[in-house]
């Protein structure tokens, strides 16, 4: 099984959008056309200019939304490098995180699968 790491998967994206498009490309233009936000693409940009070092270490944060059923939606945010045991904070249902989600899940679909996907 091959692990990336978020802003690993985020690199490969903006790697690839720029190797598929000609002409000069913007950090706000390959930010919109992917759906990564800006400070994410110009770090990975700044990184793969500067001394081709790789992006960022994974800091240990990840998050996971959980259905409940009738679209409830909650979240579960977790910290696995911030102390000795892993460290995670239940955010409650709310409809805020039903929207949120299913931005998030629209944003993905097209970024894996291409704008016909979507």
């Amino acid at each position: 099984m091959l692990r990336l790491s978020k802003l690993t998967d985020y690199a490969v994206v903006v790697l690839v959008r720029l190797g598929g498009t000609e002409g000069v490309q913007t950090s706000p233009g390959i930010a919109a056309a992917t759906g990564i936000p800006e400070p994410t693409v110009a770090k990975v940009l700044i990184s793969k200019f500067t001394d081709d070092s790789d992006p960022l270490p994974y800091d240990g944060a990840a998050g996971c939304y959980v259905e409940l059923g009738d679209d409830l939606v909650g979240r579960i945010d977790v910290n696995f490098l911030s102390y000795d045991t892993p460290v995670a904070k239940f955010t409650a249902p709310n409809a805020a995180l039903s929207e949120e989600k299913r931005q998030w899940e629209s944003t993905r679909v097209h970024r894996w699968f291409g704008p016909k996907a979507s």
